[in-house]
C-alpha cells in the first residue's frame, strides 16, 4: 500500500465530511484513512463510522477520552500499513481530487525519498476560495541532489514548514528511527515532530504546488485564542533540545546543521514572544535564549539573516522589542481576518 492518510477526530462534526471527502475522491486509489476518534462528545465518531462502513479503505480507532492530537496522530501511526504515512487535521481538507496521484508522481520523480514536502494553501472561514501559492526552491536543486542540498535549499527558502501536513515520510523511517509527537508538548508539537524529521530522513524532495488547505482559526481549531507564554515555554523546550543534539555531536554534521538551520527560525519566533510578552533582561526565558544565540549563526533563511544583523546593529534588547511589534502586528491582521 502506497498511502497511509492519518486523521485524528476531535468534536469536528462541522468540518469532518468535507475532509474526509476530499479523500474519498481521489483518482489514486492505492491508499488508506486511519482516523483516530480522540474521545469526540458530539457526532465525529458516528460520522466516521458511516465512512467506514460505505469505503472498507477507511478505519476507526478510539480513544477513550481526549488525550490530544499527538497521541491521536501516534496510534495513527501505530496502525498504519502505508509505505508513506500523510497527516490530514479533521477541519482541514485537500482541493484536488489529483492530490495522492500528484504526490506519488512526485515521489517517483524524486526517486522515493524519505520526505517529500510542499506548500499549504490557507482559508479563512468566510473567504470564497482558499489561497494557493507555487514555489520552485533554487535553479540547480533536483531528483538527483544529496540530502543536504536539497533539504538545504527547501530550509533557505523557508519552506520546510512546521506543520506535520506539509510533508510525507516514510513509515520505515518513522518506524526504525521510532519516531513520535510528543504528547507532553501543549504547543508546537508538529515543530518538534519536523525536527526530529530532520535528523532521522537521509533524502528529500519537493512539490511545487499546494494541495493541502489549512483552515485558519476555526471553530475546533486550538490556536484560536493561544496561550502566547504557553506558546514560548514549547518553543524554549525545542530550542533546548536542538541544542543538546549540536553540543552531543550524536549526529553528523549535515543532519544536525539542517536540525539547528530550522531550530533558528523557532528562536526568531520564540525571541518575537518574549518581546510581545514584554519580557526582559533576568527573566529566565530572556536569558536562555540570549545564551544560545549562536542559533542564530546556523540559520540560512533570510529572514534570520535580518535578525542577527539587527542584533548586530541596534542590541539584543530592541530587537526583542521590535520582533514583539512585529509579531503583535500580526496578530492582529490574523484576528481581523478570522
Amino acid at each position: 500500500m502506497r498511502f497511509t492518510v492519518i486523521v485524528p477526530i476531535y468534536n469536528a462534526s462541522m468540518y469532518v465530511r468535507q475532509c474526509l471527502d476530499s479523500v474519498v475522491v481521489q483518482t489514486f486509489n492505492d491508499f488508506e484513512v486511519v482516523m483516530v476518534d480522540d474521545g469526540s462528545t458530539d457526532e465525529s465518531a458516528e460520522i466516521c463510522q458511516e465512512y467506514c462502513s460505505l469505503d472498507d479503505r477507511f478505519h476507526l480507532f478510539s480513544h477513550e477520552r481526549n488525550k490530544g492530537a499527538s497521541a491521536a496522530r501516534n496510534t495513527g501511526i501505530s496502525q498504519a500499513k502505508g509505505e508513506y504515512l500523510l497527516f490530514l487535521d479533521n477541519d482541514d481538507w485537500w482541493d484536488s481530487s489529483e492530490a495522492l496521484q500528484t504526490l506519488n508522481d512526485a515521489l517517483t520523480t524524486w526517486g522515493n525519498p524519505d520526505i517529500l514536502c510542499y506548500p499549504l494553501g490557507e482559508y479563512h472561514e468566510g473567504d470564497t476560495s482558499p489561497t494557493r501559492e507555487t514555489f520552485h526552491i533554487s535553479a540547480g536543486i533536483g531528483p538527483s541532489s544529496d540530502y543536504e542540498s536539497s533539504m538545504g535549499a527547501i530550509i533557505q527558502r523557508g519552506l520546510y514548514y512546521s506543520s506535520a501536513s506539509s510533508k510525507t515520510v516514510k513509515r520505515s523511517v518513522v518506524r526504525s528511527a521510532q519516531l513520535s509527537f510528543d504528547e507532553g508538548l501543549r504547543h508546537n508539537e508538529d515543530s518538534e515532530w519536523s525536527r526530529q524529521l530532520l535528523l532521522a530522513c537521509n533524502s528529500s524532495g519537493w512539490l511545487d504546488t499546494s494541495f493541502y488547505v489549512y483552515r485558519r482559526n476555526s471553530a475546533v481549531s486550538q490556536s484560536k485564542q493561544p496561550d502566547y507564554f504557553s506558546v514560548l515555554e514549547a518553543m524554549l523546550s525545542i530550542v533546548q533540545r536542538q541544542v543538546q543534539v549540536s553540543e552531543s555531536g550524536a549526529y553528523d554534521e549535515v543532519h544536525s546543521e539542517l536540525a539547528a538551520s530550522f531550530v533558528s527560525y523557532l528562536y526568531v519566533l520564540a525571541l518575537s514572544y518574549i518581546g510581545l510578552l514584554g519580557l526582559n533582561k533576568g527573566s529566565r526565558e530572556f536569558d536562555l535564549l540570549k545564551e544560545y544565540r549562536w542559533l542564530l549563526r546556523c540559520g540560512k533563511q533570510d529572514r534570520v539573516t535580518y535578525v542577527r544583523w539587527c542584533i548586530q546593529v541596534a542590541g539584543y534588547r530592541i530587537t526583542t522589542r521590535l520582533l514583539g511589534f512585529v509579531m503583535h502586528c500580526e496578530q492582529k491582521r490574523i484576528t481581523q481576518l478570522s
